[in-house]
């Protein structure tokens, strides 16, 4: 090889190594860039479920605010938009799971989250709506005191037992429902039969006589004269109904408390699932990351070693057909002028300095045939001399 052609090769492999070090260099830190900003998108999407849904749920289903629920609702929505687009399977469970958290929302966790306010609202309402019909009664029978007395008497005594055995009902149902105490169930089902024993008692009481006359509407057709019922009549047969509902209220309360609870383990089973698979999706970022590193790193390892290796090379390269070509031709010449040796020089290669030895020799053989020519030149000349002389 020339050295020009060396010197030309040399210096565009140089740049082609320069170049694979600039362009690994910036594909490195553009890898290092997306990969953090995709580290730091997931790492806000983990905040906001673990510091906002999360806990949203969490106060929806404790106060019933629907409030909570609709922001929850709102953020699953902006984390399923936001996330990162990413393939694999990490991401499509990640996606799953927070489709099924929505549909819950709307589903079991808002009812859930109805009940928890108040779970005994059914049975409060109840309650309250007999404790109303009972001091209506009273008054009805306070009314007709005067003209019944008696009758009046067996009303109230009836009546004002009714709140002591609703306070003992209110009390043994918080046991068994909301303190989830299963040894008040009994107490409960002899407290709920008290009071159907109270209602049939009531039912058997006399009526005072007391009617009520709707007002007359002046639009009727014809001869229709106004309703009159009567007042204790109509009041019992609402208490009775009442107390004939209430053991029902209490199988419909357990039955939403029972889907209550399914719906809060189910909400913990996908709030769980989505959790882990944010952490899936961040371990294998992490891995992702380090896998690039660990390319980038061969990279440069590879570009490195070849640089070393060129630099061998061309250093041995020099070195035989430059350097030491160079410094025998310095001592052939150095030999020549000083001395007056004529060596020739043994260097057989295809590059300038060869060249160079190649006219040298030359140089010395020009040198070596002129030598001889003057020596034939002499000897002829003295040959002809001793001739001429005889």
């Amino acid at each position: 090889m020339k050295i020009s052609s060396l010197s030309w090769s040399s210096s565009g492999l140089l740049l082609m190594l320069a170049a694979g070090l600039a362009v690994t260099s910036f594909w490195g830190h553009r890898q290092w860039e997306i990969q953090q900003l995709q580290a730091n998108q997931l790492q806000q999407e983990e905040q906001m479920f673990l510091a906002g849904i999360r806990p949203a749920i969490a106060g929806y289903l404790a106060s019933g605010d629907a409030g909570k629920l609709q922001l929850a609702h709102e953020q699953l929505s902006e984390l399923q938009q936001t996330l990162p687009g990413q393939s694999g399977e990490e991401y499509t469970a990640l996606q799953t799971e927070i489709t099924t958290l929505q549909s819950r929302l709307t589903g079991s966790v808002r009812d859930a989250g109805k009940l928890s306010a108040e779970p005994r609202a059914l049975l409060a309402n109840a309650e309250r709506e007999l404790l109303d019909l009972n001091r209506r009664l009273q008054s009805y029978a306070l009314q007709g005191i005067s003209t019944y007395p008696e009758k009046a008497a067996v009303i109230l005594d009836i009546c004002s037992a009714l709140p002591a055995i609703l306070y003992q009902s209110a009390q043994l149902s918080q046991h068994y429902l909301i303190d989830s105490q299963p040894q008040s169930q009994q107490a409960l089902e002899n407290v709920v039969s008290q009071q159907q024993s109270w209602g049939e008692k009531l039912q058997q009481s006399e009526l005072l006589g007391l009617y009520y006359q709707e007002e007359s509407d002046e639009f009727a057709l014809g001869n229709a004269q106004p309703e009159r019922y009567e007042i204790g009549e109509n009041l019992i047969a609402a208490i009775v109904s009442l107390l004939q509902r209430y053991p029902k209220e209490i199988r419909n309360t357990e039955q939403l408390l029972n889907a209550n609870q399914a719906a809060k383990q189910a909400l913990a089973a996908s709030t769980n699932a989505i959790e882990q698979s944010l952490l899936a999706l961040s371990s294998k970022q992490r891995q992702q990351f380090n896998q690039r590193q660990q390319q980038l790193s061969l990279l440069f390892t590879l570009l490195n070693a070849s640089l070393f290796c060129f630099a061998l090379g061309f250093l041995w390269f020099q070195r035989k057909h430059i350097v030491l070509p160079i410094a025998q031709l310095r001592q052939a010449f150095k030999t020549l002028l000083e001395t007056g040796q004529r060596q020739h020089l043994q260097l057989y290669n295809r590059t300038e300095t060869g060249d160079i030895a190649g006219y040298f020799n030359r140089l010395i053989d020009s040198f070596n045939a002129d030598d001889e020519s003057e020596r034939a030149d002499s000897h002829n000349s003295k040959f002809f001399g001793i001739h001429v002389t005889h």
